[in-house]
């Protein structure tokens, strides 16, 4: 890797996008000069109008500069202190994530004198006790610590040969949450959660969060109520219920009873398994309810009631939930937030689909409870409309950013591989 990072000033906008946009943006402003100084030479331009609209083009151009400026910075090299397979992972996850604003020079391995016989140059850098050397040879601006490593042996080499050097340390399970949004589970212990019970840490105002859930539950309501009735004559012709009702775990482990629209055969009861992209239990009228989630909105009657939010973890079975904090780490930490109908986790994940894909959620679970504000609960509402118009397949895809996992294992599947047996049950609904 350290051979590839060596161009300092990689383009953080080499990307696509960020390369289409600073060429529209150019493009623009010569277009709009253009056409200001054709109508000055014609006289079509009062000089008066040009001096109201001048600092005003002034102000647009240099942020377009800043923006410029910011993004052809040159990208923060990166050291983890850890292991090989946890750097090549993070490496790879940046990369998939389209993140360059940061680049991985390589690994940093516990305890002093050379690395390990045999580890490739670009992997191993060194060790912790050489770290002002490596730190000055391969240009290190941020150091990761890993759960590998020794906080205190770090603290002291750096305290002790490394007080004058500009470089900067963090956490990894902090510069996961910042670049990706989500906790990596294999970096984190029950430490992690001295963030929320820190006498300084606000969350959700309980008052304010449900004053703010029942007006926008009876507001949606009311503008779905004839959509909901439709729906509901069109799955009553399927026979059955059109209502599906399903005890779920809530807050602080109480359970509620659910209610959704019926989107699978009325005799799929029987059948729990995890859902899949092309279900036949799902009906013709449940494709489509799934499709914009439309099946959700009775929940809104458990939000009027007090047993769930708009935004949260999404609930569980018991007996499912029994079973996954038996497997997923931190699984029961959900609970302690009332559920909700879309949340930070359903923007990403989408169904669980399996064991692998609930661990994946927990991740955003946890992220959430760490950030949850009515800010942030309003951003997710946005996102939730956003992905229900413009990705009606996200619940089935491929799970991302799961590189870090790798090393990790869950009820005997490692993490990052796919499930070998389909035998874990799922609410078929």
């Amino acid at each position: 890797m350290a051979g590839r990072t060596d161009a300092d000033w990689l383009a953080v906008g080499r990307g696509p996008v960020q390369s289409r946009r600073a060429a529209a943006t150019w493009t623009v402003a010569a277009a709009a000069s253009l056409f200001v100084l054709g109508l000055v030479a014609s006289r079509q331009l009062d000089l008066v109008w040009l001096g109201v609209w001048a600092p005003l083009a002034l102000v647009a151009g240099s942020r377009t500069a800043l923006n410029q400026a910011r993004t052809h910075r040159r990208a923060t090299r990166v050291a983890v202190i850890g292991s090989p397979a946890t750097t090549v992972a993070l490496s790879r996850q940046l990369e998939d994530a389209g993140v360059y604003s940061h680049v991985i020079v390589g690994a940093v391995a516990p305890g002093v004198g050379a690395v390990a016989p045999g580890t490739p140059p670009e992997e191993g850098l060194g060790r912790v006790g050489d770290l002002r050397h490596v730190i000055q040879r391969h240009r290190i601006d941020l150091l990761l610590m890993t759960r590998e490593v020794s906080r205190l042996e770090v603290f002291d080499v750096l305290a002790e040969s490394c007080p004058d050097l500009d470089v900067r340390l963090m956490e990894a399970f902090s510069f996961y949450e910042e670049q990706f949004g989500h906790v990596p589970l294999c970096e984190i212990n029950n430490a992690w959660f001295q963030y929320v019970l820190h006498p300084r840490f606000r969350g959700n105002r309980a008052v304010a969060k449900r004053v703010f859930d029942v007006v926008v539950a009876l507001a949606i309501a009311i503008l779905l109520l004839p959509v909901l009735a439709v729906a509901a004559l069109l799955i009553a012709a399927d026979g059955g219920s059109p209502i599906y009702r399903q005890t779920r775990i809530g807050a602080r482990g109480r359970p509620f009873v659910m209610y959704k629209l019926r989107t699978m055969r009325h005799d799929a009861a029987a059948d729990t398994r995890w859902a899949t992209a092309n279900d036949g239990r799902v009906t013709t009228i449940g494709r489509a309810l799934r499709a914009t989630h439309l099946d959700e909105v009775p929940q809104l009657l458990n939000v009027l009631r007090g047993e769930m939010s708009l935004v949260g973890p999404r609930p569980e079975q018991p007996h499912y939930a029994r079973e996954l904090e038996r497997t997923v780490p931190f699984y029961s930490r959900r609970i302690w937030l009332k559920p909700g109908m879309t949340g930070w986790a359903q923007i990403h994940c989408g169904y669980a689909g399996s064991e692998l894909g609930t661990f994946h959620k927990v991740c955003h679970d946890l992220y959430y409870i760490k950030h949850r504000s009515l800010r942030f609960d309003l951003r997710i509402l946005w996102l939730t409309m956003g992905a229900v118009m413009l990705d009606r397949r996200r619940q089935f895809r491929a799970l991302e950013g799961l590189a870090p996992f790798a090393l990790e294992r869950l009820g005997g599947t490692v993490i990052g591989e796919e499930p070998t047996t389909a035998s874990a049950g799922a609410p078929p609904q």
